[in-house]
């Protein structure tokens, strides 16, 4: 692989920090994501989400 690599004319420089930058970014949005339905599902009222079924559940508009 690195032979075959080695033909190109144009050379990147990849650091960590990169990788490392990504993979936060990835938990922070994961984070955010489920901060935000656990939120959302914590303060519902429960009795109207029962009475209307699953649609309320799975988050489609009345």
């Amino acid at each position: 692989m690195d032979k075959y690599l080695q033909d190109f004319s144009y050379r990147i420089p990849i650091d960590w920090e990169i990788f490392i930058s990504a993979v936060g970014i990835t938990f922070v949005i994961a984070a955010c994501t489920v901060g935000y339905r656990s939120i959302r599902v914590a303060t519902v009222k429960p009795d109207k989400k029962l009475t209307n079924g699953v649609i309320d559940y799975i988050g489609l508009p009345d």
